[in-house]
């Protein structure tokens, strides 16, 4: 008998998230509204130029399709994070492009560009790929924080207790597409800084 594939929906969260998620509906829920999550952004980075405000329609659309989601207070304060995350990111890449312009004009030469459905084998021959010699793909912690900023190491600090706090909450979530702070990564990260995924 075929065993089925697993997903992030088949099981539920352990029993000791699910007591914390419970104990913690007395804390008010993130506000899980563009405004709020805009504002956390520029309170964080003390920036406030958003460069292509397109993203604004992924991200209202994003939000509303979350409201009717039935998410916990953990997983609201999960989704603000996320998204504030994002949000964050467009802010130090506008402030990079406004700095050093020069940077839009870098070329990659030669690039490997992998299309493919979902659950199709790319990421494993995106991994594959990346162990070729001569060829590099990008570490996950450089994707979800593509800036370098004062301290470049709280960028991967960062990524690995998200992925600690993932697997704690979604135990499941490594047999559907295992992550790790220094493997190669898929684009996906960089495109949620546009909402546009």
């Amino acid at each position: 008998m075929k065993r089925p594939t697993p997903t992030v929906t088949r099981t539920k969260r352990p029993g000791w998230v699910r007591t914390v998620a419970r104990l913690m509906g007395w804390v008010p829920a993130a506000k899980l509204e563009r405004e709020a999550i805009l504002r956390a952004a520029t309170h964080k980075t003390k920036l406030s130029d958003w460069g292509d405000e397109e993203f604004i329609t992924g991200l209202d659309l994003l939000l509303e399709g979350v409201k009717d989601g039935g998410l916990d207070t953990l997983g609201r304060m999960a989704a603000f994070d996320t998204f504030s995350h994002a949000v964050c990111n467009r802010l130090h890449l506008e402030a990079a492009f406004a700095t050093r312009p020069d940077l839009a004009e870098q070329s990659v030469a030669a690039p490997i560009v992998i299309v493919g459905l979902h659950r199709t084998g790319t990421t494993l021959l995106h991994n594959l790929l990346a162990l070729a010699p001569g060829l590099w793909a990008p570490p996950f912690w450089m994707l979800s924080s593509p800036v370098p900023l004062a301290r470049p190491d709280k960028r991967r600090q960062r990524t690995v207790r998200m992925l600690r706090a993932s697997r704690l909450v979604m135990p499941e979530l490594k047999a559907v597409h295992p992550l790790a702070a220094d493997d190669p990564e898929e684009c996906w990260s960089l495109f949620m800084n546009t909402f546009c995924m």
